[in-house]
């Protein structure tokens, strides 16, 4: 199975979707805490949101009849709570339908694997050059991790090397959140094998600037 770790931070509707939920939930539980007053706990005003939201018709907890202002809070909190567990459950049907939640959670387990790294090799890029690098890696028995642009790389990788699980990021190397996910501060070496020069040299600053004792090999077209 094919390893690899989206260090980009996903940032899926789901994930927006599950804070808008949070939020509605929240602002139910404070509001009807403060129509109830002191004599109300949160587990009632949390049991009062939760009723509101699902519109399960169970008895109230607060009484809200007779009281205008506590019905339109109701009244609002049920519509919000509709359109926000609609737009939660049409995005995480999509999540799991897409693939996103396998990817996620193949991140997560490659994200373990690269924390555990020690005197490792960063390859930047998987170009022709990249490539022939992961390749003398491999037969020399090296840890590496890669780190490419394409959010297929780690496809390429398998691919290039006959389903091999090689520990890949995908992500701007030039970015310190990425080297410092790749484990810049432990790796042995850094190779920077992008397409361009300017990246190169930003990646071999970024690099030494997180790692004065990493060894940095660039390649160079001009």
């Amino acid at each position: 199975m094919k390893l690899g770790i989206h260090l980009l931070r996903t940032r899926h509707p789901v994930w927006r979707a599950a804070l808008l939920v949070s939020a509605v939930v929240f602002i139910g539980v404070i509001g009807f805490k403060m129509i109830g007053g002191s004599e109300v706990s949160l587990l009632d005003a949390a049991y009062m949101t939760i009723i509101t939201l699902t519109t399960v018709g169970f008895a109230e907890v607060i009484p809200i009849h007779g009281n205008p202002a506590a019905q339109f809070f109701a009244i609002g909190l049920m519509m919000a709570g509709i359109g926000s567990f609609i737009f939660f459950f049409s995005n995480f049907t999509a999540f799991i339908v897409d693939g996103h939640l396998a990817r996620w959670r193949e991140a997560r387990r490659v994200s373990r694997i690269v924390e555990g790294l020690n005197c490792h090799v960063i390859v930047c890029g998987l170009g022709e050059t990249g490539a022939h690098v992961v390749q003398e890696l491999i037969q020399t028995e090296r840890p590496l991790v890669v780190i490419d642009s394409d959010p297929e790389v780690g496809d390429k990788l398998l691919e290039l090397f006959d389903g091999r699980a090689i520990p890949w990021i995908v992500g701007d190397a030039t970015d310190d959140d990425q080297l410092r996910g790749a484990g810049i501060e432990r790796a042995s070496g850094i190779i920077a094998c992008a397409a361009s020069d300017k990246d190169n040299l930003i990646i071999a600053i970024t690099a030494r600037m997180l790692n004065p004792d990493v060894r940095i090999v660039c390649r160079c077209v001009d």
